[in-house]
């Protein structure tokens, strides 16, 4: 059994072997068990360059409620801490050791990949549920080819509520080895290798994936309020000061509700045909109940903003200024804690 820290409160303990049976075999045994359709799919999810919000019959990490993950076409499932807000395709280029993805614009923390490198699509994908389990499967195959593909991977995963994952992958003969990846799929998709499927070959994994949420102790909570206080007295404590000198506003006048421990983070992306890129712009974190600008900083390189230590306990709108490229500015809102888009700071 080997283990993967994914550094963002998520481990993956794992083991490979050779596969019992080939990914269509098992689904079809697994369909039957479940009293399931082996051929239908509760999804439509065959496309190139496409990727697919779903849900699972129960969350596939026990410290995590949320069952919705994500299917992509060339080959990958997903799952979350939170549910994803924007689940419009974006095609991601720069993932080590994988040639490209299609993910959701919210990408999955924690992302299986087993995927030929090749530029895929999605043959026969379905997606089936009973109870508390869920069964994936299908075929992701080189795009060019029609006929007689060089880089194809077969594969059948099976999620046993929050228990256990299962899944098998076949490279035909001929093929290119296939790699079995498991990884943060939220900014830089940092992960490790977890098998090679060979030409000719069949594997399996099984997997528990562990969602460590850190608790929100007493003494943690004192150390947080404390920083939280230190960060409005204009001082760049646990905030960034932008180059007009802007500052956050001292504690009185904010009316704050909570302790203070609130995130607000995420990404802005910006369209350069054929693909959407990182892109460093001013980014201002507005209080819905007033509009009040809470905080302001600029998007890292890779187009990132975080904004920590805010009030939990309000709704906030993230706006965003495209001022180099004569856009009009983008804004996210309804962002609480309520709807997973407010973190509390681990």
């Amino acid at each position: 059994m080997a283990t993967v820290d994914l550094g963002n409160q998520i481990s993956v303990d794992y083991a490979a072997a050779a596969g019992a049976a080939a990914p269509a075999a098992a689904y079809a045994a697994w369909a039957a068990e479940l009293g399931v359709s082996p051929t239908a799919s509760l999804y439509a999810m065959d496309a190139d360059d496409g990727s697919w919000a779903v849900n699972f019959a129960a969350p596939p990490m026990g410290s995590s409620p949320i069952i919705v993950g994500m299917v992509s076409s060339e080959g990958g499932v997903g799952f979350y801490k939170k549910a994803p807000a924007n689940t419009n395709n974006v095609t991601v280029q720069t993932i080590p050791n994988v040639s490209r993805m299609n993910l959701l614009t919210d990408r999955p923390d924690v992302l299986f990949t087993f995927h030929p490198q090749a530029d895929l699509k999605s043959v026969g994908l379905k997606l089936q549920r009973a109870g508390t389990t869920t069964i994936i499967g299908g075929r992701v195959q080189q795009y060019q080819s029609t006929t007689t593909p060089v880089n194809v991977a077969d594969f059948a995963m099976r999620l046993n509520g929050s228990s256990s994952i299962v899944l098998i992958v076949s490279a035909p003969a001929g093929d290119t080895p296939v790699p079995l990846y498991v990884m943060d799929g939220t900014v830089n998709l940092a992960g490790a290798l977890m098998d090679t499927v060979a030409a000719g070959t069949t594997r399996e994994i099984t997997a528990v994936v562990t969602y460590n949420a850190a608790p929100l102790t007493a003494a943690r909570l004192d150390d947080l309020k404390l920083v939280n206080s230190l960060a409005w007295t204009g001082a760049p404590v646990a905030m960034r000061v932008l180059s007009e000198g802007r500052i956050g506003r001292k504690n009185y006048l904010l009316g704050d509700l909570g302790q203070g421990v609130g995130r607000v983070r995420g990404s802005i992306l910006d369209y350069v045909a054929p693909v959407n890129k990182p892109y460093r712009c001013r980014v201002v974190l507005l209080r819905e109940r007033d509009t009040m600008p809470i905080r302001e900083q600029w998007s890292a390189v890779d187009g990132s903003y975080d904004f920590q230590y805010v009030d939990e306990l309000q709704s906030y709108s993230v706006l965003a200024f495209y001022g180099a490229h004569a856009k009009r500015a983008v804004v996210s809102d309804g962002l609480t804690l309520a709807n997973g888009k407010v973190e509390l700071m681990a």
